[in-house]
């Protein structure tokens, strides 16, 4: 009787966060992309999923173990619940307090407009005086790391992996100049001159985009994690929807099945992982749907 209840609790939980952030994104299509709907994919892998599944009864993992009171379990998964219905409840008030009623239809007239570029060339003047400024603060982290961690993964050299939380918190630099110059604002750039080259086909952009996008990758990967690098590089599915370039399902498929082969081939040939991909127990599927959200738990019974 109680996992019948439970099951109820379960299905109204994610059909109120499925249709609120239907309402507040006007069209949970891959191919219409706006960043309320991505946030609902984001929430539904990072979080729904893996909390539904604790709260139904799934304990083989090794954080969800350490729970000892059945009570902190339906505590998270409210507090889990109240803050992914509350957040596209409040956007959706938000759109109505400014004149947006139809979401979908106002974000469909804005990927369809057309780009202004008229200062394409002062626009570029200073994403280069930028990108040196960015270039300069990565090499500035790196120096200070002491080494790439990109470089460090393709050579296969695991013994380091394990210092991940010391070089973030052991950083002997300057944390603003790694956080906002290097780690914020080089992807950033990246992602701007991706843009402008798409919009003016233009050899020199194509360049500037190549290089950031080099440097992109170093700082998404600059203490071992692997998710930020293939989350940073599903951004520009983002950005091809917002210029109206996303027509079918062709694009999206492609950036997914890339990020899962990238995913994959980093557990097993980099890191060496040789357990069962697809287990909730362990590997890279656990790791994406239960540990995410299983510190929620953690952090709830402390």
């Amino acid at each position: 009787m109680e996992q019948i209840v439970r099951l109820i609790i379960a299905t109204v939980s994610v059909i109120a966060f499925v249709y609120s952030f239907y309402k507040c994104s006007g069209s949970l299509s891959v191919r219409k992309l706006n960043i309320n709907s991505l946030t609902f994919y984001y929430l539904l892998v990072y979080c729904v999923i893996g909390g539904t599944l604790v709260f139904l009864g799934f304990r083989k993992h090794y954080m969800i173990e350490l729970i000892t009171n059945e009570d902190v379990v339906d505590y998270s998964y409210l507090i889990l619940i109240y803050a992914v219905v509350a957040l596209p409840v409040t956007q959706y008030i938000i759109n109505r307090l400014f004149g947006i009623n139809d979401y979908g239809s106002f974000y469909s007239r804005y990927i369809q407009s057309d780009m202004d570029l008229t200062n394409k060339n002062n626009i570029f003047t200073v994403t280069v005086i930028l990108s040196i400024i960015g270039i300069g603060a990565c090499i500035y982290t790196f120096s200070h790391i002491g080494y790439v961690a990109f470089f460090e993964i393709l050579k296969g050299n695991s013994s380091l992996i394990a210092e991940r939380q010391e070089i973030t918190k052991a950083f002997t630099g300057n944390v603003l100049v790694r956080n906002l110059l290097a780690l914020g604002m080089v992807p950033l750039l990246s992602f701007l001159s991706y843009i402008c080259w798409r919009a003016t086909k233009e050899k020199k952009w194509l360049l500037l985009f190549g290089i950031m996008f080099f440097f992109s990758i170093l700082c998404k990967t600059y203490n071992f994690e692997k998710s930020p690098v293939i989350i940073y590089i599903g951004y520009f599915y983002i950005i091809e929807v917002m210029m109206g370039n996303a027509k079918n399902l062709i694009k999206p498929m492609l950036f997914i099945a890339f990020g899962g082969v990238l995913m994959f081939l980093i557990y097993i040939y980099i890191l060496g992982y040789s357990g069962k991909i697809l287990s909730l127990t362990n590997g890279p599927l656990s790791r994406l749907l239960i540990s995410q959200i299983g510190s929620l738990f953690l952090h709830v019974q402390l």
